[in-house]
């Protein structure tokens, strides 16, 4: 349904001892203590996909539960280099 049963951020903060926000002009604002990285992050969606590319390969009959993909050597992709995190 897309229903969101959970919603977590850390590090988290106690509402009522509120941090100081970050006010600097070179601040990274996912420095500060009070960024929500679950609504504000920006995050490669490769792994949020994941899911799809493995369901659609189960569908085709590509892949079953007990295949075995290796992940650890990275990808070549034009000039970029994709690895695991």
């Amino acid at each position: 349904t897309g229903e969101i049963l959970s919603l977590v951020s850390l590090p988290d903060f106690d509402p009522n001892d509120r941090p100081q926000p970050l006010v600097g002009k070179k601040d990274d604002p996912a420095d500060s203590p009070l960024f929500n990285r679950a609504v504000q992050g920006v995050y490669e969606l490769g792994s949020t996909f994941k899911i799809f590319a493995v369901a659609q390969a189960m569908e085709l009959g590509l892949v079953s539960p007990e295949t075995m993909v290796d992940a650890n050597a990275p990808m070549r992709w034009g000039k970029f280099r994709i690895k695991e995190f």
